[in-house]
């Protein structure tokens, strides 16, 4: 359609009668609606986009608490700045806007990373390391290069190309000590994952029984422990043979535990009147285990992946080998009742496996459980055995467990167990991962993921979304510890180095020790361990002072946290991070209740003050925050110089009141003669995330 003119306008008007007045706004409409599609366009034209790349180990300091430093780049020069994935060791930053503009954010953002990766020591030592290991020093979200580097003290990077397609560069910068320090952890996580072989000598006589029959015993072994085995039959030793075992050294630690364990007999029990149980793991561990079988209320029973599993199969080997040879009348039960404790076939199986008797019939059969597996089985009682005491050494191997935080839906049915069964891989020896939520309830609670899968499958999870169960709605699981227990910090007058991982103000900071930092290393690895994978648990409402476990939005590592506030119906809660000491509202769908194994362990980070110093008001100046903050590089893992002068009384309990020294400069007289603080023996007021609270 052709655009209208001034021209065609005025032909207009000879055939309408508008006044003067409309067509004179009407042309005025026009030539200011195209001035400002000129401008757009010119502005889209003028608009420009830049992509680089910067080390990956330095994006946090980039971006900023809660994307601080960023957002301040993106406000002065008025550009966007986003972040995505780059190679193996770099991320790439994507800066739009004016060319100019553009320009002095990547200026700023450069000038931030160079600053962050000049070296403190000229110091620097490339280590080669295998490619097949650059996986497990990184860790996940970088989390194990950065605790090696803050256990430390050096710089770790790896290069994303190498020396050759299967190794890789590490560069090490810093002290010497800090230097071999760091080469040692390097070298411990490339034994770990590296593939050697070793040679395990046993003596001849337990060969054959180590290798099973057809081999079943060191298959298994090698199924279990990933390793590879091999006996070595040119070897001649003395009364002595050996078996060739490769694998990673986890690997090879497992199955020589398991070749070792094999060699000796089971001790026969003289008198047994109980067949012990097998215990689960530890409250919130994960680990390995066969679901044997499925109750028809949606119970399991599960089998523990390990050593127990070779021997139980050597135990029904050798119980068949007894039981098929004996004659009607040999190891008859002579009297059966509920409870009764016996050998049997299990339908068409045609070995012997151990059962205890819980029902009996008119019509002589007995309903059996199978100690072992779970399963049930109705078999006459001429066809049951007495269990002989020396097959009671072995507990029994099937664990009646339920699925943590759901219950059966109002629509549970056959098709319900079914559906089960099939989740949890039932019967086919596939191995899931569990882990212990309750062990004192009666059935135990457990949490079953299914990891075969390219994407984990949370067990109840899944039952929930096919409506064969439902929630349950638990809030008895938040913590409320009365008393917290610290790191103990050195005696009044020693000097000792420390962290400063906290600021809320001079008379309210935070300290890690640097004695500790294996500690917290191990702890925050164990921890991550443990809310891995599906969490299920959840938190309905928070209150002032509960413990729990919360997920941090810069490395998505879980940490303990401490409520401060909530308002109900918020989305977030305000928390202060433990073992760090730092304040940040974080979403409720990243809070989980913290597991009670966790409260064992103490605070890692402890409450201070800054020693003679008070504000010169009644409160702190926020210059004086920053003050700290800046030279004391508060988050940022510098050691400081730390002495404890004394203790001081306040409404949080004793706060230790010490002189911090950056560089050899005391940040406490620096405040003074900075003209934010007076020198004077008082009590500090106490600030906490944000809130103001003064002695009487």
């Amino acid at each position: 359609m052709a655009k209208r003119t001034p021209a065609m306008l005025g032909l207009c008007f000879l055939v309408f009668p508008l006044s003067l007045v409309a067509a004179i706004y009407w042309l005025f409409f026009l030539q200011n609606h195209k001035a400002r599609d000129d401008e757009d366009v010119t502005k889209a034209e003028q608009e420009a986009t830049v992509e680089f790349s910067i080390p990956g180990t330095v994006v946090g300091c980039v971006i900023g608490k809660r994307g601080g430093n960023v957002r301040q780049v993106e406000e002065s020069t008025s550009t966007r700045i986003k972040f995505k994935a780059g190679t193996l060791d770099d991320k790439i930053v994507v800066i739009t806007g004016r060319p100019e503009a553009v320009a002095r954010a990547r200026a700023a953002i450069e000038a931030t990373v160079e600053t962050r990766l000049k070296p403190d020591d000229p110091n620097t030592v490339s280590m080669v390391v295998p490619r097949c290991a650059v996986g497990r020093i990184i860790g996940r979200q970088g989390s194990n290069i950065r605790s090696m580097q803050r256990e430390t003290g050096a710089q770790i990077s790896i290069n994303s190309s190498g020396t050759s397609g299967d190794e890789r560069v590490c560069t090490i910068k810093g002290s010497d000590t800090q230097v071999r320090k760091a080469q040692q952890l390097l070298r411990d996580a490339i034994m770990k994952i590296t593939e050697r072989s070793e040679a395990i000598a046993v003596p001849l006589e337990t060969v054959g029984r180590i290798i099973g029959k057809q081999g079943s015993n060191i298959q298994r072994i090698q199924q279990e422990s990933g390793s590879i085995i091999t006996y070595d039959q040119s070897f001649s030793g003395d009364g002595m043979g050996r078996f060739l075992v490769r694998g990673t050294e986890d690997q090879i630690q497992e199955a020589r535990r398991m070749l070792l364990g094999l060699q000796t007999e089971a001790t026969p029990l003289q008198s047994a009147k109980l067949l012990a149980m097998s215990k689960l793991p530890n409250t919130g561990e994960y680990f390995s285990t066969f679901v044997s079988a499925v109750e028809g209320d949606g119970d399991v029973w599960l089998q523990e992946v390990g050593p127990n599993c070779t021997e139980l199969d050597g135990l029904v080997e050798a119980m068949t080998s007894v039981y098929d040879n004996l004659t009607s009348t040999h190891d008859r039960l002579s009297r059966v009742s509920v409870g009764t404790l016996c050998v049997a076939p299990f339908g068409s199986d045609s070995s012997w496996y151990r059962a205890v008797v819980e029902g009996l019939d008119a019509n002589g059969t007995a309903t059996l459980r199978f100690v072992d597996f779970g399963d049930t089985s109705v078999v006459e009682l001429a066809t049951l055995k007495a269990l002989r005491a020396e097959y009671l050494t072995l507990p029994a191997q099937a664990v009646r467990c339920s699925l943590a935080h759901v219950k059966q839906g109002k629509h549970w049915s056959v098709h319900s167990e079914l559906d089960l069964s099939t989740l949890t891989k039932c019967s086919t020896w596939t191995p899931l991962m569990a882990r212990v939520i309750n062990c004192t309830s009666i059935p135990p609670t457990i949490e079953l993921i299914d990891t075969t899968t390219d994407e984990d499958i949370d067990i109840a999870s899944e039952m929930v979304t096919l409506g064969h169960m439902e929630w349950i709605q638990d809030t008895s699981l938040t913590l409320k510890p009365s008393v917290f227990t610290y790191v103990s910090l050195p005696s009044t007058g020693s000097v000792f180095t420390a962290f400063l991982t906290a600021v809320h103000n001079p008379a309210l900071l935070f300290i890690q020790p640097q004695g500790f930092l294996s500690e917290i290393r191990m702890f925050t690895e164990h921890m991550n361990k443990l809310y891995v994978g599906p969490q299920t648990m959840h938190i309905s409402t928070f209150a002032p002072g509960d413990v729990v476990a919360a997920s941090s939005s810069d490395d998505q590592s879980w940490y303990r946290a401490q409520v401060i506030s909530y308002a109900q119906g918020d989305d977030s809660v305000l928390l202060r991070y433990l073992d760090y000491g730092d304040c940040h509202r974080v979403r409720v769908h990243m809070i989980r209740p913290l597991l009670p194994e966790l409260m064992h362990y103490p605070v890692f980070t402890v409450p201070c003050c800054l020693a003679g110093v008070v504000p010169n008001g009644l409160t702190w100046d926020p210059a004086a925050t920053k003050l700290v903050q800046e030279h004391a590089k508060a988050g940022q893992d510098m050691p400081l110089s730390a002495v404890i002068s004394s203790y001081v009384e306040t409404e949080n309990g004793k706060l230790a009141a010490v002189t911090l020294s950056a560089e050899g400069q005391p940040i406490n007289a620096l405040l003074i003669e900075a003209g934010l603080a007076q020198q004077q023996q008082t009590t500090p007021a106490i600030r906490e995330c944000g809130e103001e609270r003064h002695e009487d």
